[in-house]
Order: structure tokens, then sequence, then C-alpha cells
């Protein structure tokens, strides 16, 4: 192979193109090895936690009191329910997750924007890095955005490719097909469509760490870590 070959491969694999043909040098869009390591370790933390909050005989009956205590205590806007968490195991977990081409492949960055009048909530791509990013306009100076079950996702990184590669999961086969037609992530349809109708696929990898994803705010939070802000607010033990 010539130089120019290899330098031209190089090049391919180094640089993506986004849907408008831009070229951009980071790639939020696809499944590495890294991110997919940094998958299954939330997943099976995840798991782990709510089994030791939750402990049952049953295999999804943990998943079944969490999500019973997600919908019923409160609600999903409300202050939640506070789990005991490994501090020292999130942190480390968080260490991988928090680099920034790990980060934004699961999720958005998130602004709090004050304005004066009050706008709308918008989604839009980053013109600079390509990075998703969420902008919350608030006119409440101690208003700082939405609730910790809030799940701000990149919609063209791993809910995209999750939704591709396991059509065949009637839960996340039904979750894809309800945010094509809400054109958002519902986390009240989701915990109904597993709760319900969908509960034995619980004891599936793939929708355990898929369920770990959208709860990983709530996991943070619960373990004195701020994911938007990918920073500790108390000191992990």
């Amino acid at each position: 192979m010539s130089r120019k070959t290899s330098i031209f491969i190089i090049f391919i694999l180094t640089f993506a193109y986004t849907s408008t043909g831009r070229l951009i040098w980071n790639d939020y869009a696809n499944f590495t090895l890294e991110r997919q390591l940094a998958l299954e370790k939330m997943g099976d933390f995840f798991d782990q936690t709510i089994r030791e909050n939750f402990p049952t005989k049953a295999d999804t009956s943990s998943y079944r009191a969490f999500f019973h205590c997600v919908l019923y205590n409160g609600g999903v806007s409300e202050i939640p329910y506070i789990l005991k968490i490994d501090r020292k195991k999130l942190a480390k977990i968080n260490e991988d997750l928090f680099k920034d081409e790990n980060y934004y492949f699961f999720y958005a960055r998130y602004l709090t924007v004050r304005v004066k009048e009050h706008s709308e909530e918008v989604q839009y791509r980053d013109v600079h890095d390509s990075v998703p990013t969420i902008r919350f306009y608030t006119t409440d100076s101690r208003r700082t955005g939405t609730s910790y079950y809030s799940f701000h996702y990149n919609p063209e990184g791993y809910m995209r490719r999750i939704a591709e590669q396991n059509l065949e999961n009637p839960l996340i086969s039904r979750m894809d097909a309800d945010m094509k037609a809400a054109g958002n992530f519902s986390l009240t349809v989701f915990l109904g469509n597993a709760l319900y109708f969908n509960l034995p696929e619980m004891s599936k990898p793939v929708v355990k760490q898929l369920t770990a994803v959208i709860f990983w705010r709530y996991i943070c939070f619960c373990g004195g870590v701020d994911l938007v802000g990918r920073k500790m607010f108390c000191e992990c033990l």
C-alpha cells in the first residue's frame, strides 16, 4: 500500500460527514468499543443498584417496584426517591462516560439561557462542533431546567443506534414508534409500556442498558453527581 493511499484511508476513517454533508472532526453518532464498554458498565451498575434498593426474588420484580416508585411516588416531575448508591463505582464509570467523545454519543449538551420573555425549549445542532445541544430558555433566575428524571439524549447517537439494531425487541420497537410519532422521548410513556406490557424484556441486557442510559442523570443525582454539568456536588466517600 502506497503512502498516499494510507493517508487517504486514515483521512476517511478520522472524519465523518453530517446529514447535510458538512465535514466534522468528532463523530458522536456511532458505537465504538470504548462506548460499548462504558454502556455495559452502566447497565451492570444500574441493574445492581435497582436490585439492592428493591430486593425481590423474581428477576424483573425489582424493576416493577422501581418503575412504580418513579411513576407514583410524586411523579416524574417531582423530587425523586433517593437510591443508595455505590459512589466510588459510579465515579469510576463516569470517568469514561464523561469524556466528550463518549458523553455526546449518549447525551446532548444542556444549556440554561436567561431571557426577558418566555420562549419554548428547543433543540438544535451546534454549527461549530456538531454537538447536539438543548437550550432551556427561562425568565426565572432560580430555574435551571427540568427534573432529575429528565433524559436529554443525542437523537442521532445511542438512541438511534439502539433502535436500529433492536427493532425485534417489543419494548424498544414501541419506544422508537412513540418517539417518531411524538417527535421526542416520553419517560412516562416508556415506563408505562415497560411496566404494563413488556416487563419481561427487562431481563435482557440490551434493555437494562437502555434503561440505565435513560435514568443515568437520576442515578448520578442519587450519587452526588450533576450529570448535566458533569461534576461532583458532594464528596465521594
